[in-house]
């Protein structure tokens, strides 16, 4: 079975898991019956949907979240990049600068990025390889040049959320489980999330009592958790 959980942003900008589902098969029609639950659930559409490269999903998302702006992770596409062109070029330290000055930034505009992109892939003998190619045309659903100007966009293109997210699913998942074994452990580990998070608030609540202020975060949770949501296949 495939694990599927719906990852949001809350108000303290950290993780929290709002949804989750369980899936026979990783086809389109799963993925749509997935988010029609979470639509129904929820009521609203995501602002935005960060997912893997998944072609099911996103077509998914095309027909269920039609207003929603789907991105791509970046974090799942570079770790792919040594298998892609080479271990040894992705050890060669010139590369690697390059390519995260010109993927990691929004202070660039996208016609820059092309220009630079261009040419390091011409310098470094990269023209003809298609995973490059197939990158590139896709490069406004993951490059942050793209969207420098969307709300949320520096939460996309961080590396430790999705590492986070990954490490946190890993250590609740494994594939020897069984179906009851699996949710004794999400269970367990949605209560200790579900912990931390309280405890934050009543840091904020007391924080706000000392220095006179009242921080309205029960707004700020209400407006700022259905925002952004991480759709990760495990």
């Amino acid at each position: 079975m495939v694990f599927v959980p719906f990852t949001g942003i809350d108000n303290h900008c950290r993780n929290v898991t709002v949804s989750a589902g369980l899936l026979a098969s990783e086809s389109t029609e799963s993925y749509k019956w997935l988010l029609n639950s979470f639509l129904k659930s929820f009521g609203q559409q995501p602002n935005v949907v960060v997912t893997d490269q998944d072609p099911a999903m996103k077509q998914a998302i095309e027909e269920v979240f039609p207003i929603s702006r789907h991105r791509l992770c970046m974090w799942h596409i570079m770790k792919k990049v040594a298998d892609k062109v080479g271990h040894e070029l992705c050890d060669n330290d010139e590369f690697k600068r390059r390519m995260c000055d010109i993927v990691w930034t929004d202070s660039i505009e996208p016609e820059e990025f092309e220009r630079q992109w261009k040419l390091e892939m011409i310098e470094f003998g990269l023209t003809e390889n298609k995973w490059i190619d197939d990158m590139f045309g896709m490069r406004s659903m993951w490059i942050p040049a793209f969207y420098r100007h969307e709300p949320m966009s520096g939460l996309m293109r961080t590396t430790s959320r999705s590492e986070s997210e990954n490490h946190f699913f890993c250590q609740v998942a494994n594939s020897q489980l069984t179906l009851v074994e699996f949710m004794n452990h999400f269970d367990g580990a949605m209560d200790v999330q579900r912990f931390n998070h309280r405890k934050m608030i009543i840091f904020q609540d007391i924080l706000s009592q000392l220095i006179g202020v009242k921080l309205p975060w029960k707004k700020m949770l209400l407006r700022s958790t259905p925002g952004l949501y991480f759709l990760i296949s495990n």
